[in-house]
């Protein structure tokens, strides 16, 4: 079995804020999660904890108010404070020995900020206090090429992007969003962590990542006129805990090597698929991916993503759909209630299935065509509309599944396909259990079934049995 990585993570973070906080902490993720193996609740919430504790014990200051700027909407620089978030950057050089803190008090400042290193902006909270693009033409804020930088508390709002990070990796807690043409913005090896925020109602992609993989927790990205989060160019963030739902276009793209990875989230009610992989490989762990307008999970050219404990269901096309040589590993999933097919494999797509439920799906439980091989083995394939398992110029390896209740075919094969098939049971489906056309070469062997059609068939036919322990002779 192919092994891919899920989460293999360390995030580090240089914050360094006024009022006794420490500089240049490291923060070490402390699980890795790995294709076949089902991430622990334990583990994930051990690596939130982790992030947690460098946001509170780290980020957040201590209370002293050495390097303290304030900016106020009522302030008259008399006593210390800035009218302006703009005007208090400009008042400082803060440096590695002397970081900043601006706390920001509730209003509304109308500005396009560019940020400096070593500052913490803390807001009033993202509820009321708030960033509004003086001119939407540009960022509300910029990051270009700075370091240790925390944003907590507040709402970015009305420019080109919200937050645009080039070569920069911010903490931000708590932050929102909203109402911009593009929300966040990472380029070149940004990989800002974000925490207990919202990405939602602007007009193109909530989160827009190339070359760049930030950290996402406990978040909701939705709404957006575009992607909910769109990776290009080998960004691989993490997503954990996060909601990525009612989003235009697809909850999650991901194009040209890039690896994200996707654990505890909820991928539902997106306008198109849910999660999209061209020439990429994500590990999906213990997420949701639902509703979707389109297929829950559609991989495409040489995408191979691991998906483990996942439920795929109730999606307006298939469950996952692979294309030209994708080949995931589906692992301990649920397949389920798709208003198509439960899982497509074509173009030479040999995905290996195994310890999972495909059941009630409106179409096929799984099609194979043109020449794709999956493995399935130790999984339900039951309930589906039509056949339980459709092959079309394709030779599956199918080994001690049940397969039942289809509303077709158990197994049905056409067009010169050679499944392997061992150990399973194939009982109680409407048209027949097995049927091989003419032109095939089935190979079954200590299966279990009631009735069997067609001639395509080759070696040791009467090892099965029916479903009261009789053997069945060599052909039927």
């Amino acid at each position: 079995m192919k092994s891919r990585t899920l989460i293999a993570m360390f995030v580090f973070f240089s914050l360094t804020l006024a009022g006794g906080i420490c500089l240049a902490a490291t923060v070490t993720i402390p699980h890795s999660f790995t294709a076949g193996t089902p991430a622990m609740a334990s583990q994930v919430n051990a690596n939130f904890e982790a992030i947690a504790n460098a946001i509170n014990g780290t980020v957040l200051p201590s209370g002293s108010t050495a390097n303290r700027l304030v900016v106020s909407k009522a302030g008259t620089g008399a006593d210390g404070s800035f009218t302006t978030i703009s005007d208090a950057l400009a008042s400082v050089t803060p440096t590695a020995e002397n970081p900043v803190l601006i706390d920001i008090l509730p209003g509304t400042y109308t500005e396009n900020i560019v940020l400096k290193s070593f500052v913490h902006l803390r807001g009033s909270g993202a509820e009321i206090t708030s960033i509004q693009a003086a001119d939407p033409t540009l960022p509300v804020a910029f990051l270009n090429v700075v370091e240790s930088v925390a944003i907590t508390g507040l709402a970015f709002s009305g420019g080109s992007i919200g937050v645009h990070n080039v070569t920069s990796s911010p903490m931000m807690d708590k932050v929102s969003i909203t109402e911009n043409a593009i929300g966040m913005l990472n380029q070149q090896e940004s990989a800002p962590t974000l925490v207990l925020s919202e990405i939602a109602l602007n007009t193109g992609d909530g989160m827009q990542n190339n070359f760049s993989s930030p950290a996402v927790f406990q978040s909701a990205i939705s709404k957006n006129g575009g992607n909910g989060v769109n990776n290009t160019d080998f960004s691989s963030p993490a997503l954990i805990d996060t909601d990525i739902s009612l989003n235009t276009k697809n909850g999650v793209t991901n194009t040209n090597y890039s690896a994200p990875a996707l654990d505890g989230c909820s991928v539902t009610l997106n306008g198109m698929n849910g999660i999209i992989n061209h020439s990429s490989s994500p590990g999906i762990t213990n997420t949701a991916v639902e509703a979707n307008k389109e297929s829950g999970i559609f991989n495409d050219g040489e995408s191979s993503p691991g998906i483990v404990n996942c439920s795929i269901a109730k999606n307006s096309d298939s469950g996952v759909r692979n294309e030209n040589l994708s080949s995931p590993d589906i692992i301990m999933s649920s397949i389920a209630l798709n208003e198509k097919d439960g899982i497509v494999n074509s173009g030479e797509s040999s995905p290996l299935i195994k310890d999972s439920t495909i059941a009630g799906n409106l179409y096929y439980g799984i099609k194979n065509t043109g020449n794709s091989d999956p493995t399935i083995t130790e999984s339900a394939i039951d309930g589906n509309l039509l056949d339980g398992i459709y092959i079309d110029g394709s030779s599956p390896t199918l080994n001690n599944n049940l397969i039942g209740g289809n509303g077709g075919h158990g197994i049905y094969g056409t067009n010169a396909s050679a499944p392997l098939n061992t150990f399973n049971t194939v009982t109680g489906n409407t048209t027949a259990d097995i049927y091989m056309a003419p032109s095939c070469s089935g190979v079954f062997n200590f299966n279990t079934y009631d009735t069997m059609t067609g001639t395509g068939y080759t070696q040791a036919i009467n090892t099965n049995t029916d479903s009261s322990g009789t053997g069945h002779p060599a052909y039927p």
